[in-house]
């Protein structure tokens, strides 16, 4: 079949070159030191098309070399299949780009099925790969296509589980802050999302103390201080993109610690800080989205927290109501929905009597402490 192969990939009709690359992931590994020179040739055909099937081609075959811990085939890795992706996310096309971003993230992790038979994810990239790429990256990240920026940084949780070395870390981490300002909404809330989902974004429960101290580094070193910039930003959309960092570490929290404790203390209070400061926000919508994050993660604080919640939200309330239009409409509802949806969670905890003064003092000072 190999003449067949050959002559195939030289077809006049990019579909006929389309369909033999999808193949290609199924030769036998003695095969690959003939096509893959072959393959290097449709870098630069015409067709869009082929282009992108040449990306999934290659990201597959990354995953096909690595398998079995053959030296022999992991040569490629380094001589031919990364050089060729980083050719094609350079490419002039955006959809070329997109797929060859697709390739780099299904490459940097894969599921194996392990001896009892369960999932087993397996990272195939090294950390000198993660390394070798984000010039690369950084370079995507700059495109003025913002689809392309936004691939680019959805990738960053997959490139993190590669390394649990906090400068490393960081580095990749810088695609994700470069987007924190970007004039497009879309970016700005995937560049949120991947550095908060840079934890241990959708792996198993960490197991070992190297992991979990990985974790704690990545939220108090990391993105803690950005989420604080973005709530004293004088620029509203950032005080509105911190509302999509909390929710976003709530979402991915369930990963944080293997002994079920959602959120490190130390962020929630700063969260809450947070939510006091903006209470006060001259913009509308960002103190109606005070009473939205809260209905949305109320659950993930204290009995504790809940109580200086409720006097926050008590106090919203009131400064908005006391304002001679009575304030805003939305604000005075979403505040009121997080104030029943927090006063039950308080009340579900067993803490059925009314926060005290001494609780109120203490919300009051919360930012300072």
């Amino acid at each position: 079949m190999l003449d067949v192969i050959i002559a195939l990939l030289e077809d006049d009709d990019h579909i006929v070159k389309i369909g033999v690359l999808v193949t290609l992931v199924d030769l036998e590994p003695t095969l690959l030191d003939t096509i893959l020179p072959l393959i290097l040739k449709l870098v630069s055909d015409e067709a869009a098309g082929v282009r992108c099937a040449l990306a999934r081609t290659a990201g597959q075959l990354l995953i096909h070399c690595h398998r079995g811990d053959n030296k022999d085939l992991q040569r490629h890795m380094d001589a031919t299949l990364l050089p060729l992706i980083q050719r094609l996310l350079h490419d002039d096309d955006a959809q070329v780009t997109s797929a060859a971003l697709r390739a780099v993230s299904d490459a940097t992790s894969y599921s194996e099925i392990k001896a009892d038979g369960g999932p087993s994810a397996k990272a195939i990239l090294t950390e000198k790969h993660v390394l070798r790429l984000l010039p690369t990256l950084r370079h995507l990240t700059t495109n003025p296509i913002w689809r392309v920026r936004s691939s680019a940084v959805e990738i960053v949780p997959t490139l993190l589980e590669c390394t649990y070395k906090l400068d490393v870390r960081v580095e990749i981490a810088q695609l994700c802050i470069s987007l924190l300002n970007d004039k497009v909404d879309c970016v700005r809330t995937m560049a949120a999302e991947a550095l908060c989902g840079g934890k241990c974004a959708q792996s198993p429960i960490v197991e070992s103390s190297q992991h979990e101290l990985a974790d704690f580094e990545w939220i108090d070193l990391v993105v803690l201080p950005h989420l604080k910039a973005c709530s004293q930003s004088q620029d509203y959309r950032q005080r509105l993109l911190s509302f999509k960092i909390i929710r976003a570490l709530f979402r991915h929290s369930d990963n944080l610690l293997s002994n079920q404790i959602n959120t490190l203390p130390k962020l929630r209070q700063a969260i809450i800080g947070i939510l006091q400061t903006l209470t006060t926000d001259p913009v509308a919508n960002v103190r109606l989205n005070i009473g939205r994050i809260l209905c949305n993660c109320g659950q993930h604080f204290d009995a504790a927290e809940h109580a200086t919640l409720i006097c926050i939200l008590e106090d919203l309330l009131a400064s908005e109501t006391a304002k001679t239009d009575g304030g805003d409409r939305d604000v005075r509802l979403f505040t009121h929905k997080a104030q029943m949806h927090i006063q039950n969670l308080y009340s579900q905890n067993g803490e059925k009597e009314e926060p005290d003064q001494e609780i109120r003092k203490d919300s009051n000072q919360i930012e300072r402490t």
